[in-house]
């Protein structure tokens, strides 16, 4: 069984601070799924992952970019983030550390390749979905100020990141 932690939960809710509609939705789903609303989310608990599939499931992909795009910033933003983790590279391993450690039941992403200015992940588990797992490294282009960067979706579930 895919279960993240309740911690992950309520970041993808802080995400959307600002749209009460969405939030409303995602309670509600959440209410059906697990039988309990984001503010009776605990940390550390485990939690059914398909509370969460279902939630993406009712976004469109660009949105499910854009909440992947806002999670480190919003984990940054809440002082989960380290202020010396600032360069691409070790944002990337750190997501993938959190990853591993918030989520059981799939496959940890996996380091395949770090150069100068590049590097490659394989996500081994597709449970997010692409876009919402291309959003994340985005966003952390966007936090290292790497405005020409880009993320390639290869195949086989790799993830090449360049900036």
């Amino acid at each position: 069984m895919k279960q993240t932690k309740g911690g992950m939960i309520k970041i993808i809710f802080a995400v959307f601070q600002e749209e009460p509609d969405v939030r409303k939705m995602m309670d509600g789903i959440l209410q059906r799924v697990l039988g309990m609303q984001s503010s009776e989310i605990i940390d550390d608990e485990w939690y059914d992952f398909v509370g969460i599939q279902q939630i993406f499931g009712h976004l469109e992909k660009t949105q499910l970019e854009a909440v992947g795009r806002k999670v480190l910033p919003t984990l940054k933003r809440l002082g989960f983030i380290l202020p010396g983790i600032h360069r691409v590279a070790e944002m990337v391993k750190f997501d993938t550390q959190l990853f591993a450690l918030n989520n059981r039941g799939m496959i940890p992403r996996e380091l395949l390749r770090e150069e100068d200015h590049r590097i490659q992940i394989q996500n081994h588990d597709d449970s997010y979905g692409v876009e919402f797992t291309r959003g994340i490294y985005l966003g952390i282009l966007d936090m290292c100020k790497q405005s020409q960067g880009s993320v390639s979706v290869l195949s086989g579930g790799i993830f090449d990141i360049t900036w």
